[in-house]
């Protein structure tokens, strides 16, 4: 009596499954035993010297130079008061934060645009950089007649905007280390 075919295939596919079974399961034994993680740790590894900057450009206590500290903080980036001695100075210029309507409806849609140019000094004072151009976007919805939720929406948005432009400094600066 001939074996119909589907379970033909499936026999020949169980053989298979249970070979492929045991080393993928010690792979990943060992794998996950030994603390291999992809986390990206490899790109944010800083050397000390990129870990603390100066800020400049900025006007100190302003909402960009607040957002920008603590996206910074967050990507483990500390910032030190302008005029730092042996710290790598960090300065920002051409800063603008624009919001955008895209409609006018019960619910609008924005954009909000964040761009900046970043000039680095290594702690030495030299040059590492001259006037790199960063410039994200980001869109939302929000009711319009209610000033509250456009302001909480555009807060929200700018936070984003400015986590997005540290974690990419962040992996720059790896890129030197």
């Amino acid at each position: 009596m001939r074996q119909p075919k589907q379970q033909r295939e499936q026999q020949r596919e169980q053989p298979l499954r249970q070979q492929l079974a045991l080393p993928l399961l010690l792979l990943a034994l060992l794998t996950t035993g030994c603390g291999f993680q992809l986390r990206g740790e490899a790109l944010t590894t800083l050397a000390p010297e990129w870990r603390t900057l100066q800020l400049a450009g900025v006007t100190e206590g302003s909402e960009a130079a607040f957002l920008l500290t603590q996206a910074l903080a967050a990507r483990s980036l500390s910032v030190s008061p302008a005029n730092s001695p042996d710290l790598a100075k960090l300065t920002i210029s051409d800063y603008q934060l624009q919001l955008r309507r895209l409609g006018s409806s019960s619910r609008d849609h924005f954009t909000l645009q964040l761009t900046l140019r970043t000039t680095l000094h290594n702690p030495q004072g030299e040059l590492v950089w001259a006037q790199r151009l960063y410039r994200f976007e980001t869109s939302f919805s929000a009711a319009t007649a209610q000033s509250a939720d456009l302001e909480e929406r555009q807060l929200h948005a700018s936070i984003q905007l400015h986590q997005e432009v540290a974690l990419l400094l962040q992996r720059q600066l790896a890129a030197l280390s």
